[in-house]
């Protein structure tokens, strides 16, 4: 079941969805009720609800049948799902509301839907009738205005409103926003984008000795696919990790910073990576109060949002929250690997402090009032000094100083990388700026003010523990507003993660090293992977002694515990079920076809067989194994594995015969003098239309050029002569009257003594001269016999061809060497003597 693919009805600012809090036990999640409604057209509905389902099972509701209907949509949670059929498959999710929209024969159904994916109206029309979509009270998206024309077909692309078929349309949105973003990867500024375009960026596999890892922003894991695509809404820094060996394939969720696009909202952006072969069953989002905790599911007291609408483009998915709602937030992702539910939390969590100065609106340029004093934040009671060190000139030229006792520091702020962002305007006729401090150290200086508020925000800053925050103005007055300072990414208190673990399955024998491709992290230590230590016991809990040889393990049920340690002593254990099975055996069964006898053979899947002595048979000798009995032209190489049960005959040759033709005579010569001569000493006639000759060019491995012999019929002890038109005439006149019969004359015969030439039979070879693959220079030589400008006669002693040609060849084994252009043997050739 694959439910990944969600038609593409998206706008990344339409999915801004003020959360309604879903309250769930902290100690897991209720069965769930599903909610199934099935509307043939306006006010005929059915509902079928199925009670007290399991959250993560799987359930196909039974298809509405109702004559004169037929089924167009699926409606999941408010969102049009066309691509599901009527008897899909779907995951139980933390809320559950399904919808079957019907039409009536011959009618089509139209549904207009917001840019998510949301129905706005739905009506049945014929054909030719045009679509009146609604006008009125139609969603608006902050940054966002509707699209002239406003609707399009969603199945069409087209924005005809004129019906011909079931039609989802919707309404579209541009950007009304002219901002532009940068995207940096790797250092390098990539380029500039209008705000809500996408951007997608490419990595190669490998770079040299490493391999690509992983997409990376500010020490949080992005995507591990080579391919990342996603969302520009604000600047971009990226960059991409290769490593040795890189982290395990397995899912991830991020979670922006608060995108700040709705007033008295916290809008965040999800975005989740899987691998293929696993489903997504939920993603979503956790709130909760209490910014000090790490959160789950399962945490007391928290808030689960979960998404309904989702960029299928970039997986991303947005959710706005309540200001006031929460102080701290993360993403998650709920997965089926087919064995088990799986959840994934994103490493980053944003914590909000709630530091909002309003005693600081207005500074009156004689005021004495504001020297020093305290304001409490009203949503972590962190009392906060500030200090006016310019006397009754408030920030003038001077510093306002802002810090807190260590302990609520700690308390309220986790190491990681902060958001500081303020606004302010020059309070008389002078222009002024500011200049922010971390632990006095001049961080960023903000642009200054004309006269209009000017928000100076500084982003990513790496901040430890217990710091003192400073802003010192221009000159004179500067007022300021709204201080807030936004600490994300937090790397303490987070236990380590051992990557790529799962159920394993070895034969008996086998190899096996469980931390192949295994590795390790952590937030805060980074890669683990060297202190990763397993265990191992058996079926009876009895732990086998390291080191250990898993190749000499008995078949039967094994766990393997992994485990490890990161600096703050936190500690993962992973345990994976090993299956060791028993081995399976094949038989390999020798035929001998009247031979000495042959010992069958048991051999293990995946092994070699042993080739075997050569067995005996009067009047004859042995030429070979074969799969098959009868024709005997498919030769077994011993170096074959073993998968299936295997029989061998053997092939038996007549003593003094040949098992099959052979290449007799060889002659490169002067100019285009070029001849081959094929011998039959088999004991029977042989036709040669199964037969060619093959030419291997200069080394080359592939044939380049390939000549099929004629339909003529050989007879024992007869040649058969190939030659090249323009041969000297002492070659073409041998050929022509040897034997009575006459040769095979082609110009396309022009072989160098550096090309391998071939026999073939039925597509193998059967005889080679040369060596396949292989370049020798100019020619194969060795003691004075060579294969360029000189005629071979093979040894009388030699019966049968060379079929192997990924051998070394050495002429003069079985070959004696003539003056170029020598023809007296041509014809003719003998055996024995």
């Amino acid at each position: 079941m694959n439910m990944k693919k969600i038609l593409t009805f998206f706008v990344i600012l339409g999915l801004i969805i003020p959360f309604l809090p879903l309250n769930l036990k902290a100690d897991g999640i209720a069965n769930i009720d599903v909610s199934i409604t099935y509307i043939f057209e306006e006010g005929n509905e059915v509902e079928s609800d199925l009670l007290d389902q399991v959250y993560g099972s799987t359930i196909t509701p039974t298809p509405a049948s109702l004559a004169g209907y037929t089924f167009k949509y699926w409606v999941v949670n408010g969102i049009v799902r066309a691509d599901l059929p009527e008897n899909n498959t779907f995951y139980v999710t933390s809320s559950m509301n399904l919808v079957g929209l019907y039409s009536p024969d011959a009618t089509n159904v139209v549904v207009y839907m917001d840019s998510n994916g949301k129905i706005l109206s739905t009506e049945y029309l014929a054909d030719g009738f045009t679509g009146t979509p609604p006008t009125t009270n139609l969603p608006t998206k902050p940054g966002l205005t509707i699209a002239d024309p406003a609707w399009k077909n969603m199945v069409t692309n087209s924005t005809s409103l004129v019906i011909t078929d079931d039609s989802v349309f919707a309404l579209q949105y541009v950007s009304a926003s002219a901002d532009t973003y940068t995207l940096t990867v790797d250092g390098t500024l990539e380029g500039t984008y209008a705000h809500n375009a996408v951007a997608t960026l490419v990595a190669a596999p490998t770079q040299g000795a490493d391999t690509f890892s992983h997409w990376e922003e500010n020490g949080v894991v992005l995507s591990r696919s080579l391919q990342y695509t996603f969302t520009m809404l604000n600047d971009r820094v990226i960059t991409k990790v290769y490593l040795n060996v890189p982290l395990i394939d397995n899912a991830l969720v991020t979670l922006s910073p608060d995108l700040e696009i709705r007033d008295g909202y916290h809008t965040y952006l999800g975005q989740f990576y899987i691998p293929a072969a696993y489903d997504i069953v939920e993603y979503g989002f956790l709130i909760h109060t209490d910014n000090t905790l790490d959160l789950t599911i399962n945490t007391p007291g928290v808030t689960i949002a979960k998404a309904n609408s989702l960029n299928p483009l970039t997986n991303e998915f947005m959710v706005s929250f309540l200001t006031g709602s929460h102080m701290n937030a993360k993403a998650y992702v709920i997965y089926d690997t087919g064995l088990a539910l799986v959840e994934v939390y994103s490493s980053n969590s944003n914590i909000y402090l709630d530091w909002t100065i309003e005693n600081f609106d207005e500074y009156p340029e004689t005021s004495t009032s504001y020297n020093t004093g305290t304001f409490t934040s009203s949503t972590t009671n962190v009392i906060w000094d500030y200090t006016n060190s310019a006397g009754a000139q408030t920030i003038d030229g001077k510093s306002i100083t802002l810090s807190g006792s260590s302990a609520s520091l700690e308390a309220t702020i986790p190491n990681g990388i902060s958001d500081f962002k303020i606004d302010f305007r020059k309070a008389f006729s002078t222009d002024t700026g500011l200049k922010l401090f971390i632990n006095d150290i001049l961080v960023a200086t903000s642009e200054k003010s004309t006269g209009d508020i000017v928000v100076f925000e500084v982003n990513n800053l790496d901040t430890e523990g217990t710091f003192t925050i400073k802003l010192i103005g221009d000159v004179k007055q500067t007022v300021i507003d709204n201080l807030s300072w936004v600490s994300y990414g937090p790397v303490t208190g987070f236990s380590p993660v051992i990557n790529n673990t799962s159920d394993d399955t070895i034969t008996e024998g086998d190899t096996y090293d469980p931390l192949v491709n295994v590795t390790a992290s952590d937030v805060e230590d980074g890669d683990l992977t060297s202190e990763i230590t397993y265990i191992a016991k058996d079926n009876l809990d009895n732990v086998i002694p390291q080191p250990i040889d898993f190749s000499s393990l008995l078949f039967g049920d094994y766990t393997i515990t992994y485990s490890v340690v990161d600096s703050d002593s936190n500690t993962t254990e992973v345990i994976i079920n090993l299956t060791i099975l028993e081995p399976v055996h094949y038989t390999v069964d020798f035929i001998e076809n009247g031979g000495s006898a042959v010992a069958d053979q048991s051999i293990v899947n995946g092994s070699l067989a042993t080739e075997p002595a050569d067995p005996t048979k009067t009047d004859f000798y042995f030429s070979g194994w074969f799969t098959d009995d009868t024709t005997f032209l498919v030769p077994y190489s011993f170096e074959t594995i073993v998968s299936e049960d295997t029989t061998l005959y053997a092939r038996w040759t007549p003593n003094g015969y040949s098992y099959d033709l052979f290449i007799s005579e060889y002659i490169e010569g002067s100019g285009t003098t070029r001849a081959l001569e094929i011998y039959n000493n088999t004991g029977s006639t042989i036709n040669l239309a199964n037969y060619s000759i093959r030419q291997y060019n200069n080394g080359s491995s592939t044939i380049s050029y390939e000549l099929s012999l004629p339909d003529f019929d050989l007879l024992h002890g007869q040649t058969y002569v190939i030659y090249h038109t323009s041969s000297v005439e002492a070659i073409t006149t041998a050929a022509q009257t040897a034997d009575g019969y006459l040769g095979t004359s082609v110009s396309a015969i022009n072989f160098n003594g550096d090309d391998a030439i071939a026999l073939a039979k039925s597509g193998t070879n059967v005889d080679v001269i040369g060596k396949i693959g292989v370049d020798p220079g100019s020619s194969w030589t060795a003691s004075l016999v060579s294969t360029a400008n000189m005629t071979l006669v093979r040894k009388a002693t030699i019966l049968n061809g060379d079929s192997d040609g990924s051998n070394d060849f050495d002429p003069s084994i079985e070959w004696i060497a003539y003056a170029t252009d020598t023809a007296d043997y041509l014809g003719s050739h003998t055996v024995g003597e």
